[in-house]
C-alpha cells in the first residue's frame, strides 16, 4: 500500500469510531486532531469539496462495521442504498445481540 492510501485508510478508520461516538465530531479537524496530524488540511487533501462524511460512510458499509451502519440505516444515509433488506435485518438484529 502507498503511504498516501495508508493515510487515507487511518483517517476513515479514525473517522469511524469518532461517528460511533458522536456523529457531530466528524470533521477534518477533529479526525485530524485524534489522529496527531498537524493540521486539518492533511485530511481534507485526501477529502477535498466535504466529501469526508460521506466517505467514511460508504467505508464504513464496505467493511460491514457493525456499530456504525445499523447508525446509518436508521438516519436513511445514501450509503445503504443498496443494502438488501436481508443485509438491514442482521445489521438491526446484531445491535440487540
Amino acid at each position: 500500500m502507498k503511504h498516501g492510501s495508508v493515510i487515507k485508510e487511518r483517517i476513515l478508520e479514525a473517522g469511524v469510531k469518532a461517528w460511533v461516538i458522536d456523529p457531530t465530531s466528524v470533521t477534518a479537524a477533529n479526525i485530524a486532531r485524534i489522529l496527531g496530524m498537524p493540521a486539518h488540511g492533511n485530511v481534507l487533501y485526501h477529502f477535498p469539496n466535504g466529501s469526508l462524511r460521506d466517505a467514511i460512510a460508504e467505508y464504513a458499509v464496505r467493511n460491514k462495521h457493525k456499530q456504525l451502519v445499523p447508525i446509518l440505516i436508521a438516519s436513511r444515509h445514501p450509503s445503504v442504498a443498496k443494502l438488501t433488506p436481508s443485509e438491514r435485518d442482521h445489521f438491526l438484529r446484531a445491535l440487540s445481540r
